[in-house]
């Protein structure tokens, strides 16, 4: 579930939001919130998860274990392009970085789709 003031994931346990401070009574599922994206980032989410798919598969393990849908969202929001911005990414440190490091040439060709 998500914040419906900042957007963030909310945090299991807590009252309130712990980014932004807003009461948790206050929330809105990852459908709302995709539903608030703009086009070009539903498809970007949408290339996000074939991906997270195909390295599952890779690696075999469930895709959720790659990344869950609101690290995905959060990848959307924040469109890092460098390992550097990967990691500024809240929920992705060094070892996830392994994985999601792949999704970096896909957020480059989505941002200049004529350099492709």
């Amino acid at each position: 579930m998500f914040c419906v003031n900042c957007g963030k994931p909310l945090d299991f346990g807590w009252n309130y939001c712990v980014h932004c401070g807003f009461r948790i009574g206050y929330v809105i599922r990852k459908t709302q919130l995709l539903d608030n994206l703009d086009e070009s980032k539903k498809i970007l989410f949408d290339r996000l998860k074939k991906e997270r798919q195909k390295i599952a598969e890779t690696k075999g393990v469930p895709p959720y274990v790659i990344a869950h849908d609101s690290l995905l969202l959060e990848i959307c929001q924040a469109m890092p392009t460098t390992e550097e911005e990967m990691l500024q990414v809240r929920g992705i440190r060094t070892r996830k970085l392994e994985w999601v490091k792949e999704f970096i040439p896909i957020i480059k060709e989505h941002c200049n789709p004529s350099k492709t």
